[in-house]
Order: C-alpha cells, then structure tokens, then sequence
C-alpha cells in the first residue's frame, strides 16, 4: 500500500462525507468515482494503526470526532441554547439534529445529539426540562383519582381500546385534547386503584373473554345447529357478522367453542354445527389415483390455487367433496405422493427431483449466452433479457448450489469470463 501520508492525501482529495460513503466508494457503488486503487486500503485503520492513524474524520478529511471523544458544554450552557430553538418535542430535536429544520441553526459540534445520556450524570431532568416546554414524564405525572379519571373517559362516549388510542394520540378531531392528569395507560396506572377493564374504564360494559359467561353446552350447541351452516369458514363469517340473513351472534355464544367447552362436551366442528362432519385425520378418502384423476380435472394450475379452490374461493368450481382430501400430500404420504405438479397435472417438479445437464454440457451452455456477470444470469433466468430464448429446465438457476461438488469453480468459469 501507498505510504499513509500519500494514501491519506489521496482519500481527501475524493471529498467524501462519511463512512458510509467511504464503505460505498470501496465497493464501487459510486459512479462518479473511479475504482479503488489496489494501494489504497479498504480498512486504513487497520493497516495504518502505528504509521500515522487517527480517525476515519481525520482520513476522510471531514475531521469528523467520534462521540465518545468529543468535549461537550456544560448541561446549563446547552440548555440554555436548546431552550432558544423552541422545540416542541423529541421527534423535533432527531430533525434538527440531522439538519432537516431549515428555519434553525445548524447544531454545534459541542451540542450532544443525545443529552440524556451525556449528560446522565450531570444534571439531566427529562426532555421537558432540556426543552423548556415543561413537560414530564409520564412516570412522574400526579394523575387525578381513579374514579374522577373514569367519569371524565364514560363522558367521551368512545366505544372500544382503540378509540381510546386514537383520542390519546389526539387522531380524533372532534374531541378537545386529552388532559395531562389524564392517563394515556389507565390499566397500568390504576393497576392496584380501582381497574377492572376497558368496558368498565369506558363505560361500555365490554367484558374480556375469559370473564364471560356463557351458555351450558347443550343449549350452545343447540343454537348454533339451528343457524343451518355447514362448515367452520361459515361459522367465523357469522361470528364476525358477515353472513347476510342472520342475526349478531349473542353474547353467551363463544365465537371459539372449542376452547370454551374443551372439558364440557366438545367432539367436533361437525357435532357443533351439526353437519355430521368428520375431522381429516379419521375421513375415508378415494384412492390416490381416482383423486388425482379428479384434480386433473379441475385445470388448476398452482398450489395458490388448490388452496383457494379448498376453501371454496373459486366461484367457477363446486365445493370440494369431503373425500378429496385438502392436503394430499400428508392423506397420500405412503400411497403415491409424488409432487404438488404431479397431484395438479401441471408437471412442475420441485427443483430437488429435476434432472439437470451433468457440469460440463450446462456450462457449455451458460457461456454459449455472452453474459458478462452473475447479475444478468439472474436476470436471465427469470426471462428478463428479451434477447434470449427463455432458460431449459435442465439448466439450474442456482448452478453454484447443483454443481458444488461436481465441476464448480466460479462464476467466471461458468459464463466463461476468466
């Protein structure tokens, strides 16, 4: 390498900002640049650590100074300065301190960027005080009594945890902002005051699932069979009010019987429902190759599709029958499972059973292309570069991966570029 002082003189004369231009420039991603000469290191610190080395300021010739090494004012003196801004908050101060306020100064060096650690110990109070706007923390807030506090939220009319959200994070323009004695988080802060839950906080009565109560499991099951539906996709659409012609599900009906009724009766979505329905693990399917022969029949084309078709999301399709099994792969595992493209007629094989060229024959072809990088092989292979014919199937796209072991050397090899 070129002696430090000369390599140094050289880094300077790029005007280069940063480090992270630096670490750009020494991967040749800045095109108005020349390449890197071979003399000049990309880790000076590293080579010039005893022969003149300071810091990535002093080589880029920014003369930039590590945090850890600067001289900062004193806190009142800061203070005093950042009090001048008139910054309103700590989303403000991160702006400024990158130099996106244009109406303000620029930051001094001896100014830190992050007061409450550099100043953790020399009388640092809270972003309020460093501000001058006076505001505190939350933790040190005086809040009014909980029950005080609970009359002003019921006097809002909001309807569930998330408009509360929104009226704290003041999204809610009709509403005048939230008072300071008035907690953003009001479970945590009458944990041990008088909480008991958001429908209570808000006076909408909401109860949490778990202190519900609901109806014996025999008179549950009964109302759910009387509502005629089929399958458990419906009986989430009813829960969620998506079914036109029925009324909202009532309340002492639990939207996941399952869970409600584990040790209280529940068998089955289809004793639920009463459809009769089994589960897949105890359901007698058709032979493997009369299913597939009806799969083929469906012109389905992808895995994107049999999914959807199981589900009953492809309008030009019947529902699936209950002895077509929706997942072939696990019902056919011992009984000729092959592939997804093999159970669809598609014929797409998986790339771990393709056969492909042995090396010698495939690099043939590769460099029978003119590619100049691995870049536009990728490019080729996803039928990018009009200019070729689109790639055989017995060409891997990944050649690094299927030839490992078998001829591989290198990418220049491959596209014949040594």
């Amino acid at each position: 390498y070129r002696s430090f002082e000369e390599a140094r003189k050289f880094v300077h004369s790029l005007g280069l900002q940063g480090q992270h231009e630096w670490q750009k420039y020494c991967k040749g991603l800045l095109t108005k640049y020349q390449r890197k000469p071979d003399d000049i290191p990309a880790n000076p610190r590293a080579i010039y650590r005893g022969q003149g080395w300071v810091s990535g300021g002093d080589w880029l010739g920014t003369w930039a100074i590590a945090p850890s090494l600067r001289r900062f004012r004193p806190i009142q003196e800061a203070r005093e300065f950042v009090h001048l801004l008139g910054l309103r908050g700590q989303d403000e101060w991160n702006q400024y301190c990158r130099g996106l306020l244009g109406d303000r100064p620029p930051k001094p060096n001896d100014i830190p960027t992050n007061p409450s650690n550099t100043y953790r110990d020399q009388g640092w109070i809270s972003w309020g005080d460093w501000f001058g706007t006076g505001v505190i923390a939350s933790y040190l807030r005086k809040y009014r009594p909980f029950n005080s506090a609970r009359r002003f939220a019921r006097s809002l009319g909001l309807k569930s945890k998330n408009e509360w959200s929104k009226y704290c994070h003041g999204l809610l323009p009709e509403y005048p902002a939230k008072p300071e004695d008035i907690p953003g988080d009001p479970r945590r802060t009458y944990r041990d005051q008088g909480w008991v839950s958001w429908g209570d906080w808000l006076g909408t009565a909401a109860i949490a699932n778990q202190n519900r109560h609901y109806r014996p499991f025999e008179e549950a099951r009964q109302f759910a069979q009387s509502l005629g539906l089929k399958r458990d996709e419906e009986w989430q659409a009813y829960c969620r009010g998506l079914l036109p012609g029925h009324q909202n599900k009532p309340k002492d009906i639990p939207t996941k019987p399952r869970n409600v009724y584990r040790d209280h009766g529940w068998n089955s979505m289809g004793d639920w429902l009463g459809t009769g329905s089994i589960a897949s693990f105890h359901r007698q399917y058709r032979p493997f190759k009369e299913a597939r022969k009806f799969v083929h029949s469906l012109g389905l084309k992808s895995e994107a599709e049999w999914q959807l078709y199981c589900k009953g999301l492809l309008s030009k399709h019947q529902l699936k029958p209950d002895d077509i099994p929706a997942t072939p792969r696990t019902a056919y595992r011992e009984q000729g499972w092959i592939s997804v493209g093999d159970w669809l007629g598609t014929e797409v094989i998986a790339s771990q059973f393709r056969q492909y060229r042995p090396f010698e024959e495939a690099r043939r072809f590769a460099q029978s292309l003119g590619l100049k990088s691995k870049k536009e092989w990728s490019q080729y292979c996803q039928g990018l570069l009009s200019e070729h014919q689109p790639k055989p199937d017995d060409i891997p796209a990944a050649p690094v991966h299927r030839y490992r072991d078998q001829g591989w050397t290198s990418w220049a090899d491959w596209l014949g570029k040594c």
